[in-house]
């Protein structure tokens, strides 16, 4: 019987050692405030270029799923696609897509008004160019900036970064583990990452993060990311290869601006 008593009473313990009640409200709170902006992202998209033949029988397929009365509140406010903002959506694409980043830009600034939603989109997407200061992504940016305040375990920085410092929301748990794991590849280091004391398992979202001084230099604008040659990536259709004269972000003048060392 006390070995069946120990298992809950292990459980417990493990629970309130990893914080779970607390990662788990977030992951939740999360989860909510995301919906309501990823259903509006959608449905502007949607709405572009979806035939509304389609539409009808799609939302057809959802009676047995939504009330009667719900089917008929949404249909009734349902709009054709305007000619501007299927020029808007096609104008965006091509510039999306485009090696130059400032017809983008232009979009952006413009505060996109066929398509309110779609400005700010566009401009959190060029923010991840690189930084004409730093040379850094607004997401490595944040990722640095939280550690020097204080080092963090990864999986509470996640959290923190997504709760309090990401603002539009961008991008998911899994795809900032994605952007740590490319800075940890730099030619020298701008963060490391040490065990806990006691870590539960040896799963990386238990590691310590903890920014170096180059890290902190890199903040202050004092080297440059791209100098220390993390992996080349891409941006839309803008390829960011370090030791490349490339494209910059400057935020002050909401513009890209071609570097050419």
């Amino acid at each position: 019987m006390a070995g069946w008593l120990a298992i809950p009473v292990a459980t417990w313990q493990r629970m309130q050692r990893d914080n779970l009640s607390a990662l788990s409200a977030g992951a939740a709170f999360q989860a909510l405030l995301t919906i309501f902006p990823t259903l509006t992202a959608f449905v502007s998209l949607y709405g572009l270029g979806a035939d509304p033949n389609m539409v009808e029988r799609q939302v057809a397929t959802m009676q047995g799923v939504l009330p009667p009365e719900a089917l008929r509140l949404l249909w009734q406010t349902r709009k054709p696609v305007t000619p501007a903002q299927l020029a808007l959506g096609n104008e965006a694409w091509s510039a999306l897509a485009s090696e130059d980043p400032r017809q983008l830009a232009a979009i952006a600034r413009s505060g996109t008004p066929a398509l309110p939603t779609m400005g700010p989109v566009l401009h959190r997407q060029l923010c991840e160019l690189p930084s004409v200061r730093t040379g850094l992504s607004l997401a490595e940016q944040v990722v640095l900036e939280v550690l020097a305040e204080e080092r963090r375990i990864q999986g509470i920085l996640l959290g923190f970064i997504m709760a309090k410092r990401q603002g539009l929301f961008w991008i998911g748990d899994l795809c900032w583990i994605y952007v740590i794991q490319r800075m940890e590849q730099a030619s020298e280091a701008v963060l490391t990452r040490s065990l806990q004391t006691e870590p539960p398992d040896d799963s990386p979202r238990y590691h310590w993060l903890t920014i170096t001084d180059l890290g902190r230099a890199v903040l202050r604008g004092e080297r440059d990311w791209l100098s220390l040659r993390p992996p080349a990536r891409w941006v839309g259709g803008v390829h960011i290869q370090p030791g490349v004269p490339g494209w910059r972000w400057d935020e002050a003048k909401r513009d890209a601006v071609l570097r050419e060392s």
